[in-house]
């Protein structure tokens, strides 16, 4: 927060711009929901029973797909266990996420239902875990050649992460830092659709 204002920054390591940070310094009132939503999660991470209810309030009466944390991530075990207890509660609903909190995932890997996909995003400071626990996986690229080049499909609307099995790839969205390969392909991108 600078003068009032939310202002994007980049941290020191920072290979790609965090697509929900720059929709957050742009719109104030996204940033303000997720940060209330933060603190009330926060508020009642010592209950699991409560977090539970919490997320079960908040669920759209006819949902079907649910994706946990599209900005943000499970940040405590019991807010991890209120998550499979949902998913437990709904077995008629698909629950999936993308996480680095990798070693809140091995620890309940036991506990998950069938209803709830899991994907490690690679680039955090546990993806040791992602081959020594073989777990399914997403990396961002910046080319569909890249992609090919690893052996990894890319998902163009998150159906490797809600019904897939595999580990896949991404492509870069959004505009990066300046003088950043990710700020180049990006101005690539919209050169190209504008001819």
């Amino acid at each position: 927060m600078k003068k009032g204002r939310l202002k994007l920054q980049d941290g020191p390591d920072a290979t790609f711009r965090c697509y929900s940070a720059s929709q957050e310094a742009q719109y104030p009132g996204v940033y303000k929901q997720r940060k209330d939503n933060l603190d009330l999660l926060q508020k009642f991470k010592g209950d699991v029973k409560k977090l539970t209810q919490l997320l079960n309030e908040s669920l759209p009466k006819k949902a079907q797909i649910v994706r946990f944390f599209v900005a943000g991530d499970t940040f405590c075990n019991n807010l991890m266990k209120a998550q499979i207890a949902l998913a437990k509660l709904h077995p008629e609903i698909r629950f999936y996420q993308y996480t680095k909190s990798l070693p809140l995932w091995v620890n309940n890997q036991q506990d998950f239902p069938k209803n709830y996909e899991m994907t490690a995003s690679v680039g955090g400071k546990f993806d040791d875990f992602i081959k020594t626990y073989n777990l399914k996986s997403a990396e961002v690229v910046y080319s569909e050649q890249e992609a090919k080049d690893k052996g990894l499909e890319i998902d163009h609307d998150d159906t490797h992460a809600c019904l897939g099995t595999k580990s896949f790839a991404l492509l870069i969205h959004g505009n990066g830092q300046k003088g950043s390969r990710q700020a180049k392909v990006h101005n690539e991108l919209i050169r190209s659709m504008a001819v």
